[in-house]
């Protein structure tokens, strides 16, 4: 049933786009897996099973490169681009209200995506260009930061990237005029708070960005002025060298308003051969607890310097001379997963493999963590991957912490 009505959707999309002047290609992609695991608490002696399952669905209605753009010629015109048009659903968040009967549909597709598209509009007067959407933006985040884990895992904690500059206004409205002379490309923007019936007190915002090209090296300036708080300014610089088989880059940006706040990163990736790479980057900030940095060593599992050897080293040096809390210690964490894969055939391969992580958080008083986790995953039948593996607690807790013991059937779709 539900096929039948992802059919119809698509049908009617196409009958609907075919009128307009668009380059209609639609393509569909689901992903999905699904597993069941039984496990064994070491430290408290129980079991169970787990059955998990993750899915999506994405419908896109561009040609593969996903962006359509209808542009005059000349020495003046138009171009309006408008680009990721799609209908998708997963299965991470509320299920669907379904329309006959009520109630919702707790065991299909949880979640409609909304029809999703970005426009971007400009007028063209060779060698000028003129933003018609969306309003320039004036805030300045270049900086990554660097001890940002995708869950707080007690030494890596989930930080934010600090945003400088910005006009503070509730809700920018704008254009922008830029000018390219090679290897300069010169862009002057300017914002209202709000449109003219809410901009009541006639505030505005200036900024204006610098391109130098120069390969391999790219200069990249920018300075951003609040006239309602002239002392709220920002500004950034960076500089890039892309000359392979290195690529790096060095950064600084900041804010001026009752008080300087700034901070400086830079960035380093070596590769050494196809897909292995050795990556360092850095960054100090007062908002970001003083120093850190991080090394990263990738070797892919199917070519790289050790056919079918896996293995993805990652090195958190944090919180170096910590600006903000002075008394705080530095924090570290190693981890590495290292994996062989053996193939048996064609389709058939094993693959032990194992992950260590080991640091030192900055709590009160300092805790180490060491975590384990070491398998087998077999792939010996089409779409399913068994896998039996242990994974440990922290082993240098008081008390240990053993983890437990895991036997894994996942499907992939």
């Amino acid at each position: 049933m539900k096929r039948i009505a992802l059919l119809t959707v698509l049908l009617i999309v196409v009958g609907l786009t075919a009128g307009f002047a668009i380059d209609v290609k639609p393509t569909i992609a689901v992903t999905g897996t699904a597993s069941v695991t039984f496990g064994f608490d070491l430290d408290n002696s129980t079991t169970g099973f787990s059955n998990t399952s993750d899915a999506s669905f994405t419908l896109s209605l561009l040609a593969a490169d996903g962006t359509d753009t209808h542009a005059g010629t000349g020495a003046a015109y138009g171009s309006i681009t408008i680009s990721n048009i799609e209908f998708y659903w997963t299965d991470t968040t509320a299920p669907i209200a379904i329309p006959v009967g009520g109630g919702t549909d707790t065991n299909g597709p949880t979640a409609a995506g909304p029809a999703d598209a970005d426009i971007v509009a400009k007028i063209i007067v060779t060698p000028f260009e003129i933003g018609v959407f969306s309003a320039p933006g004036m805030s300045f985040e270049n900086l990554d930061a660097i001890e940002n884990a995708d869950f707080d895992d007690t030494v890596v904690d989930i930080e934010t990237d600090v945003t400088f500059g910005g006009s503070g206004f509730t809700k920018d409205q704008g254009t922008y005029i830029s000018v390219a002379f090679a290897p300069l490309t010169l862009t002057a923007k300017v914002v209202s708070n709000g449109d003219w019936t809410a901009n009541a007190n006639n505030e505005y915002a200036f900024g204006v960005d610098a391109v130098v090209d120069l390969k391999p090296l790219t200069l990249t300036l920018g300075l951003s002025e609040d006239i309602v708080a002239p002392a709220n300014m920002g500004f950034f610089a960076k500089v890039a060298v892309d000359a392979a088989p290195i690529v790096a880059w060095v950064g600084f940006e900041g804010a001026s308003a009752t008080a300087l706040t700034y901070a400086a990163g830079g960035g380093l990736t070596f590769t050494l051969m196809a897909d292995t790479t050795l990556a360092a980057s850095f960054l100090y900030g007062d908002t970001y607890g003083g120093a850190d940095v991080k090394v990263v060593f990738t070797e892919p599992g199917d070519a790289g310097l050790v056919p079918m050897l896996d293995d993805s080293l990652t090195v958190y040096v944090l919180d170096i001379a910590n600006a903000a809390v002075p008394a705080l210690a530095m924090e570290y964490e190693v981890i590495n997963t290292l994996g062989y894969k053996v193939a048996l055939n064609a389709d058939q391969s094993v693959r032990p493999y194992a992950t260590v992580t080991y640091g030192t958080n900055n709590a009160t008083p300092t805790a180490s963590i060491f975590t384990a986790e070491a398998g087998v995953e077999m792939k010996l039948f089409p779409l399913t991957t068994l896998t039996a593996k242990y994974v440990s607690g922290n082993l240098v807790a008081d008390p240990m912490v053993l983890g437990s013991i895991q036997f894994v059937a996942s499907v992939a779709y």
